[in-house]
């Protein structure tokens, strides 16, 4: 799997829309997005998905207690993408080593 990410070589295609992948296991993550239902449930709301990474994803930022707080002016988010991204076009810090800290559940 490395080699082939770093050849461009991506054996695995997907028969539906024809998307290429390195790796198999990415292969089985795409298929989920071509099936119609959601059959994922959330254990601890109403929310359906399609596949199991995105409960998971789900879980993380929209139940854990934990999150991502702005050094500069205190703002939280459940996500360090859009921490960092409020950091950069908030407080035009581009590179923000220090700013943004996680806080344990």
């Amino acid at each position: 799997n490395h080699e082939r990410r770093h050849r461009g070589e991506k054996p695995y295609v997907c028969e539906t829309c024809g998307a290429k992948f390195h790796a198999s296991y990415l292969l089985v993550q795409h298929k989920h997005s071509h099936r119609a239902e959601k059959t994922v449930k959330c254990s601890l709301c109403p929310a359906t998905f399609k596949a199991n990474n995105n409960l998971h994803m789900h879980k993380l930022t929209c139940h854990s207690k934990a999150y991502y707080s702005c050094l500069v002016c205190a703002r939280s988010y459940k996500c360090k993408y859009y921490a960092v991204k409020h950091v950069r076009l908030t407080h035009s810090l581009y590179e923000p080593p220090n700013v943004i800290r996680l806080v344990p559940q």
